[in-house]
């Protein structure tokens, strides 16, 4: 009786191990191993300026109903405080309704004036908002916001985002919502070093080649901050970088310039450029 229990736990192990091991082998790789290898439109050889970004520090509150809320109704609220003007801080809110209603995004200055904005769509953003930077990005010596929202996937999924912009003017401030590929604080430059803020901004690709197979590229472009809006910069033209397992700063030779020019135009009209509904307080 022993000898069959023994026989038939075996046999059990060796089916689960047939399930779990490759399971644990994908949340391995996914997971843990980095999912994007070096990419980008500029070698690491060629000396590209940053731009200062300040990052601001989490201040989450409990899902309870905050000063904020119009009624008791129980919301989330992700919570960032940062320098917004030398040492004085400003506080970002991310309040997100856990029934029913959309997400609110305010800004409270540190003389108590707010600046509040609706989120419009309730699944509009990508579900975890990661970080929140300061810096001046527009022309007018005024802070800007960035705030960054990535999904919970894995591998290749996880390289998307979704970036709002919250940029300065005259009267106060307008948030811009777009997304994006790869994004890391990096890719807000100042590529003629003169003092004036660009921002990479990825998209993605698939496209038949001249090898006669289909490939997936990056396709990265320059866009200029000029008041509360993102402007192609003229001068640069667009960089195709295809998709590899190993770092790669290269145009490619397998699309020709009128294929890039053509597909560039497709890309660009699925990318979204919202900019969201202000609030008055």
């Amino acid at each position: 009786m022993k000898t069959i229990r023994a026989f038939h736990l075996i046999r059990l192990l060796r089916k689960s191990a047939r399930v779990l091991l490759p399971t644990c082998l994908l949340f391995a790789l996914c997971g843990n191993a980095p999912a994007m290898p070096g990419y980008g439109p500029f070698s690491p050889a060629e000396k590209v300026r940053s731009v200062r970004m300040d990052l601001w520090r989490r201040d989450d509150i409990p899902t309870t109903p905050t000063a904020f809320a119009a009624t008791d109704t129980p919301r989330m609220v992700d919570r960032f405080i940062g320098a917004i003007s030398g040492s004085s801080r400003a506080t970002l809110e991310l309040i997100r309704p856990l029934d029913e209603g959309n997400p609110t995004l305010r800004l409270t200055f540190p003389d108590g004036r707010a600046w509040t904005c609706l989120i419009e769509e309730k699944n509009a953003l990508l579900p975890h908002l990661v970080d929140v930077f300061s810096a001046y990005l527009n022309e007018d010596d005024q802070p800007d916001m960035l705030v960054l929202f990535e999904t919970t996937a894995c591998g290749l999924a996880a390289e998307r985002s979704d970036i709002l912009f919250i940029l300065s003017t005259k009267s106060g401030y307008r948030a811009l919502l777009t997304e994006t590929w790869n994004f890391d604080i990096g890719t807000i430059i100042d590529w003629k070093n003169n003092r004036e803020a660009q921002w990479i901004q990825t998209l993605m690709w698939y496209a038949d080649s001249s090898d006669r197979k289909t490939h997936l590229f990056w396709i990265h472009r320059l866009l200029a901050f000029r008041g509360d809006k993102l402007c192609p910069l003229d001068e640069f033209t667009p960089r195709w970088r295809m998709y590899t397992f190993k770092p790669n700063h290269t145009e490619t030779p397998l699309l020709t310039k009128t294929q890039k020019e053509a597909l560039f135009k497709k890309a660009v009209a699925e990318v979204r450029f919202q900019y969201l509904k202000e609030i008055p307080n």
